[in-house]
């Protein structure tokens, strides 16, 4: 709820006062580390995602969860660590991560063909790649699979990722006709997102974008 309001502070407070940690869940780190990213203490977001392991496997209930990492949690830590190398300039560990992320996205989509959120991340992590034309192709296949007319939230939060990967892609008036039309709809970008999240700053210099972000902000409903 912080986050959507674009409060980084109210929620890196809720992670400090969070008890994950003595219950052994390990997804609090990823959550500092989305906070981290949200202030743009990129350094800090990246040190978070590359050392985790270590210190969640000396909390968590069952260690060999996170040396055994599912594809999809491979796949989802890489793209954020690529999301902080690149907001760092750090072109090889962005490179590295984003390739690494494809790679667990792939493996899960190989379990599951039409998982949902492995299916609209996968184009990011391939646009992070600089590869467009491949991008672009599971973008179209993405959407093919996830009409907004099936399942609405999941089919809501591919788009979110698919407006993304066209702004990396250089697609950038894609991207923002993508957002406008999902910015509205349950499940949709939130305010606090599009304001701060560094996976926008394409689309920073274009008017629209603060347009995008006064609607997101009509549809929240918080109090």
């Amino acid at each position: 709820i912080a986050l959507a309001r674009g409060d980084t502070a109210a929620a890196a407070l809720a992670n400090e006062k969070s008890d994950m940690i003595r219950r052994g869940y390990a997804n609090i780190y990823h959550y500092k580390a989305g906070v981290a990213l949200m202030q743009h203490n990129y350094a800090e977001a990246a040190e978070i995602l590359e050392t985790f392991r270590d210190k969640a496997s000396k909390t968590v209930k069952n260690p060999r969860t996170i040396k055994n990492f599912n594809p999809y949690g491979t796949g989802a830590y890489n793209l954020q660590l690529g999301i902080a190398r690149r907001a760092l300039g750090d072109k090889e560990k962005a490179l590295a991560a984003f390739t690494a992320s494809e790679e667990g996205f792939r493996g899960w989509l190989r379990r599951y063909p039409e998982e949902a959120a492995a299916l609209g991340r996968l184009p990011l992590a391939l646009a992070g790649q600089g590869r467009r034309d491949d991008a672009l192709r599971e973008i179209e296949n993405a959407l093919a699979i996830f009409p907004l007319t099936r399942d609405p939230l999941s089919a809501v939060e591919i788009r979110d990722y698919v407006a993304n990967a066209y702004s990396w892609t250089g697609d950038r008036t894609l991207a923002l006709e993508l957002l406008q039309k999902i910015v509205a709809l349950p499940g949709g970008p939130t305010a606090g997102d599009l304001k701060i999240n560094p996976r926008w700053d394409e689309l920073r210099a274009d008017p629209r974008l603060n347009d995008l972000i006064a609607a997101a902000a009509n549809t929240i409903e918080l109090d």
